[in-house]
């Protein structure tokens, strides 16, 4: 089997349990904060809902942690999307990295990019998960999680804008009708706008 294919495969594979994490991590923080409710509720004040019983801090620990998993899916879901394209494109000639194929036709940002983000975010929620569960229990651990997540934050940030540059595949110009008495026509004409 062609190595290409076999990395789409493995990538398809690895978005595929991304998305399975995600979820879960998204619904076992829902079921936390219900669970851990009871234990918040104030005696003789009206009730609230079990998120405005939480203190601020570890409100904001969740609310960023549901925000990295909620957006690692979000780029998960479009790189399982954009595998099938991106395999269809692959020759059996073609030598170059499928992480430096465009996703959109051939063209627009590349695969490298959906990837490092969906995984980038992923280990940032993680580490915020571990922070909200560590404040239920002790302060300092959840600060030393919080602190890593914001160090592994800012190294992505960092990354990210060092190869800025290098994210995208431009969409060549197109030629003037009858410039070279023939017309130039891509693979797919549906997918291109015009």
């Amino acid at each position: 089997m062609k190595n290409s294919t076999e990395a789409i495969k493995l990538l398809q594979d690895f978005g595929k349990w991304i998305v399975t994490i995600d979820t879960a991590a998204i619904g076992a923080l829902g079921y936390f904060v219900l669970v851990s409710s009871d234990k918040l509720s104030v005696p003789g004040k009206s009730p609230a809902g079990p998120i405005a019983k939480l203190p601020p801090w570890e409100q904001f620990l969740l609310g960023a942690t549901l925000l990295s998993f909620g957006f690692s899916l979000v780029f998960a879901s479009y790189l399982l999307l954009a595998l099938p394209g991106v395999m269809q494109r692959d020759s059996d000639s073609s030598t170059k990295d499928i992480f430096y194929q465009g996703t959109l036709n051939g063209y627009g940002y590349k695969v490298v990019l959906f990837v490092a983000l969906e995984h980038s975010l992923f280990v940032l929620g993680i580490l915020l998960f571990a922070a909200f569960a560590a404040s239920f229990w002790n302060l300092y651990w959840s600060w030393a999680f919080t602190g890593l997540g914001g160090i592994w934050f800012l190294y992505t940030l960092r990354d990210f804008v060092k190869s800025r540059k290098h994210l995208s595949i431009p969409r060549p110009p197109k030629a003037p009708e009858g410039a070279a008495g023939k017309e130039t026509q891509t693979e797919n004409p549906g997918l291109t706008s015009g």
